[in-house]
């Protein structure tokens, strides 16, 4: 798997797993694991369902990559910024994409239908605005 690959999540929380797996350029299941090490064991499905934006923070950290968290909608996003977006149904919960040269990698670009199919998007999902970004930099 190459970096900023399309990752389908496979869980109905896994958004989160899905972008960081893109990022690194590993496995979901890879991802999953780092993750759930990071949330204290816990699945990603685990109440509080989902990733925390520190979940996601201290993954990347323990892989080389500082994240910086960014409340305020940048003009132009980096290659490699992850985001959190909500919205109107079926985003009216927390949905992370994160920014590739091919545009908005959507781990679940087909929200609401199964199977899940992750692809490109050029903007975010129609009905859905930004929350926050994680920008994540070389440590070193």
């Amino acid at each position: 798997m190459n970096r900023f690959d399309l990752v389908s999540q496979t869980e109905e929380w896994g958004c989160g797993v899905a972008c960081v797996a893109s990022f690194l350029g590993t496995s979901y299941s890879e991802a999953k694991d780092l993750l759930r090490k990071h949330k204290g064991g816990k699945s990603v499905n685990a109440n509080p369902k989902g990733l925390e934006l520190h979940h996601i923070a201290l993954a990347l950290q323990e892989r080389g990559y500082r994240v910086i968290a960014d409340w305020q909608e940048p003009e132009r996003f980096r290659e490699g910024t992850i985001v959190c977006i909500s919205g109107d149904k079926p985003y009216d919960g927390h949905h992370y994409i994160i920014k590739t040269r091919k545009g908005w990698m959507d781990p679940w670009h087909n929200m609401g239908i199964k199977p899940r199919k992750a692809d490109f998007r050029s903007s975010y999902p129609d009905g859905t605005e930004f929350l926050v970004a994680l920008v994540p930099q070389s440590a070193g």
